[in-house]
């Protein structure tokens, strides 16, 4: 069964930073439709196909930074073979 998913993919920059933030601090986020539900996250992915994605990653950013979360890279190559996987190097990633 397929499941409605607007509202499912923020693209108001704003609203990105705010949910980041949220996920972050109280271990939540508040649902399309209202409903508050609990997550735990140790990553977050921007998905750099929209247009604003630039805008998005450093609004998430700059909230998480005033909020005093610890921002780092993650050195993983999540395409890669399971040879790569196991020695963890990018240089071996397959192509999407």
């Amino acid at each position: 069964r397929l499941f409605p998913t607007c509202g499912a993919v923020l693209t108001d920059a704003a609203a990105a930073g705010a949910r980041a933030r949220q996920i972050a601090l109280e271990g939540r986020l508040e649902a399309a439709d209202g409903t508050l539900l609990s997550i735990r996250a140790d990553t977050l992915c921007i998905h750099g196909d929209a247009a604003n994605c630039v805008a998005i990653a450093g609004a998430a950013r700059e909230a998480l930074g005033r909020a005093g979360v610890a921002i780092r890279t993650v050195d993983v190559c999540y395409n890669a073979s399971p040879r790569a996987s196991a020695a963890n190097d990018a240089s071996q990633c397959s192509p999407t």
